[in-house]
Formats: C-alpha cells, structure tokens, sequence
C-alpha cells in the first residue's frame, strides 16, 4: 500500500491539482490505483472538462518537468480517443463524453501517448497500473464495470521522483477556452461540476516505502477550492480517499 504510516504534509494550494502525491528520494518505478468515474453536472452547452489520473513525477525535485500519467477525460465537448457521448439525462440532464487518455512530458514537452482501447462511461470503475517492465514503461488499464482491459508501452524516460493520484482542472491558461487546437481545446475552460465524490482505492507504489505523502489543495479556474479527504487504511490494508466537489449529491 501507498501509506503505511507516512507523516502527511499539506503542500501549497495549486491551480490545477487535488489528490494526493508520495515523494521520496529513491526512483519509483511503479504506481497503481482505482477509481470511480462521476457524472458530470455542468448544464448543456458549457465547455467544461474535467480529468482524474495516476501517474508518476511532475511534481517535485528532478522530475518536476517530466511526467507519466494515465486516467480519464470527462468533457462537456466531444474529445479525443475511443468516447462514447453518455446520456445521463435521469440523473444530470446533461450529456458529456468520457474518454480514456495517456501523455508524457519530458523536459516540459508535454505529448499525448497510446490512446487505451476502451469505452468507458460515468458510473465505472476504473484501475490503473504504471509500471517500468524491463527498461520499458508500461500503462495498463481496466474497467471492472465492463471487464474491459488495455495495455501499452510508452517511450519515457523520467526519474520517477514522485507518484500522485489526482483530480485535476486540465487545460492551458494561455489558451482561450474552445479553442480548435486538439492538445488544449479545453484552454481557460472552468473545471466541470462532478457528482458523486470521485474515490481513489487500492493506492500503492513500487518500491513501497515509508516516504512523504502530501496532499495537493486544488483552486480552479472559477474561483472553487476542492480538496482531498484524509487517506484511510481497511482492515485489509488498502489505502483510500476522496475527491469532492462543492455541492455535489
């Protein structure tokens, strides 16, 4: 498990990450966890996106620049990949696209990786495993709802000096929001209104350790704060938290 007994230290607010982080002073070379797909409840019509992901580096010491993660897109406009419009419209009356995704950055060049060959929608289930296999980073993810599973390799080659299991409010702030640009079509986007609380479970890392783990406050673009609840051990010994936002049911 991704805890143990680790001290727990709040980072600073970001503009664009919740969830929380491990940052150690070996290499890992792994990182796995599960989570829950919300429905999104911005009204029709808006551009809002939203992401959740696992993923290792970009966030402190030598691999702040570079990054490797794997996770969903959840978007008021259609995105890329394998996504299926979902009509949630008896629970939400809004209809949004979920779309499974991979990317690298290396040396802040950020570019999109294998696109998973799943079709995932709002109410699944979904686990993430990224692992270096021989020299070779390797993405595998699964949909427990469907029975689903996909896996890729991925050229990457960061220090892997942390892991992170995150929400995020994607996009680029010097984009203008609905831009055509593919890679930050979402831009200045507001982050999408999710319900229920996504729940990340099953946290570990390679090598397990007893390293920092953080936790990252999120300011999104419209002004709302959202932040992680505590990380939680069962009796099993599986480590758990939530993400949620404001006013969700």
């Amino acid at each position: 498990p991704a805890s143990g007994n680790n001290p727990l230290v709040r980072l600073s607010s970001t503009n664009n990450w919740a969830g929380w982080e491990v940052d150690g002073n070996a290499a890992y070379t792994g990182v796995r966890g599960e989570f829950n797909v919300p429905l999104l409840t911005t009204g029709d019509g808006a551009k809002n996106v939203m992401s959740i992901w696992v993923g290792i580096d970009g966030s402190v010491g030598a691999g702040a620049n570079d990054l490797i993660q794997a996770g969903v897109l959840g978007s008021m406009v259609p995105c890329n990949g394998s996504a299926t419009a979902e009509d949630q419209s008896s629970y939400t009356g809004t209809t949004f696209w979920v779309c499974p995704w991979t990317m690298e950055i290396e040396n802040g060049v950020a570019s999109d990786g294998p696109t998973p060959d799943l079709t995932i929608s709002g109410g699944d289930n979904v686990a993430v495993v990224i692992e270096l296999d021989y020299g070779v980073w390797v993405i595998g993810m699964s949909d427990s709802t469907t029975g689903q599973s996909w896996e890729g390799p991925l050229d990457y080659h960061g220090p892997g000096t942390s892991a992170e299991w995150i929400v995020e409010d994607p996009g680029d702030t010097n984009v203008p929001c609905g831009s055509t640009d593919a890679q930050n079509f979402m831009g200045q986007c507001p982050m999408a209104a999710y319900s229920p609380a996504v729940t990340f479970s099953n946290l570990g890392i390679d090598p397990d350790s007893n390293d920092v783990k953080t936790w990252d406050d999120c300011v999104l673009k419209n002004g709302v704060s959202i932040g992680p609840s505590p990380v939680t051990r069962d009796a099993a010994g599986n480590d758990s938290f939530s993400v949620a936002y404001p006013g969700g049911y």
